[in-house]
């Protein structure tokens, strides 16, 4: 009885469905992907040294905070054009004006923005 018991309880919620669920989720190469799933994928997976792509990556994680990572990805292009195509150095030199200008246009705390900039600086 208590050997059966042990047993109930080391393979509670383990069902047939849930594993065969958990083997389903494992990207395979010849399987295609639905819309919702090719939008959650992101570049930023593979390793980079490109300063470019390391300045978006930091940006969109520091937008990131406090809200949705899908919300972050559909509104990139709208970031890269914000952040002048992610150019550290022409980051670094906006102006009071320009930060809160895109502050309200992603709506985004000021400081966050002025961060941005202001790590560029430093950075630079």
């Amino acid at each position: 009885m208590q050997a059966q018991r042990k047993f109930q309880i080391a393979h509670y919620g383990r069902t047939l469905a849930k594993i065969e669920e958990l083997a389903g989720s494992i990207e395979c190469p010849g399987i295609a992907m639905s819309a919702s799933q090719e939008e959650k994928k992101c570049s930023f997976i593979t390793l980079s040294s490109d300063p470019v792509m390391l300045f978006e990556l930091l940006v969109l994680t520091g937008a990131q905070v406090g809200m949705d990572w899908t919300t972050i990805l559909k509104k990139r292009n709208e970031f890269r054009v914000a952040f002048a195509e992610f150019d550290a150095e022409s980051v670094s030199k906006f102006t009071e004006k320009q930060m809160v200008s895109i502050s309200v246009e992603l709506k985004l705390d000021l400081g966050r923005v002025r961060g941005i900039s202001l790590s560029t600086l430093i950075q630079n």
